[in-house]
């Protein structure tokens, strides 16, 4: 089952600064979840956080899990 919706998330959800694409079209082999995921690193250098972006809307996280 692969996630469905999903949410541009250009900046850090932790301090708000922009993102830049750190790595694009991953596979996730850990959960076997359909689709390519990017990774974004944060800009700000006190944070540095990594996310998706696109990231699964709150609703469809679940699906990544089973």
């Amino acid at each position: 089952m692969g996630i469905d919706k999903t949410v541009e998330r250009p900046n850090c959800s932790i301090c708000n600064s922009k993102g830049i694409l750190l790595y694009q079209d991953l596979s996730d082999k850990l959960f076997g979840v359909e689709g390519e995921w990017n990774l974004f690193k944060c800009t700000n250098k006190n944070c540095s956080t990594i996310w998706l972006n696109p990231a699964p809307i709150e609703q469809e996280i679940y699906k990544a899990y089973q």
